[in-house]
């Protein structure tokens, strides 16, 4: 069917598809990004990415932290 085909069949409708994001969210904290760069491939805030996660017993652990010799410790 094409495009106007479709339109004319479902035509007072629309159609909603679903945005995967938890598997999407899964896949990206496997590949060690962080939440915030989970937040801007999702397109919703880092806030909502956290209670993702929270939501989902089974999702990755969140990666280590890296930390930075050359960096220094003021407190």
């Amino acid at each position: 069917m094409c495009c106007a085909a479709l339109s004319r069949v479902f035509a007072p409708d629309y159609l909603s598809l679903p945005l995967a994001r938890q598997e999407r969210a899964a896949a990206y904290r496997a590949a060690g990004l962080s939440n915030a760069k989970i937040a801007l491939r999702l397109g919703m805030t880092e806030s909502g990415v956290e209670k993702l996660f929270a939501r989902s017993a089974n999702l990755p652990a969140r990666p280590p932290r890296y930390n930075n010799p050359n960096q220094l410790n003021l407190l």
